[in-house]
């Protein structure tokens, strides 16, 4: 039995739904990519689906986005 399938069968109840993601970090779409991860305690991933042929756009805007917060 996986450590997944473990945990899910003992909090079971508990668990409305579960999803596994493999992603890769990308510094320059993150929001503070200086960041240590080893001595985060919690983190907020966001999942976007862009639509093909707007990949472009899309980091162009979110990198627009991350600069305004920055300089906020």
């Amino acid at each position: 039995m996986s450590d997944s399938s473990k945990f899910s069968a003992q909090d079971g109840e508990l668990l409305t739904r579960t999803t596994t993601l493999i992603g890769t970090f990308r510094p320059r779409l993150s929001y503070q990519p200086a960041v240590s991860l080893p001595k985060m305690r919690y983190f907020n991933v966001d999942t976007v689906v862009v639509k093909p042929g707007y990949v472009g756009e899309f980091i162009e805007r979110w990198q627009e986005i991350i600069a305004a917060h920055t300089k906020a």
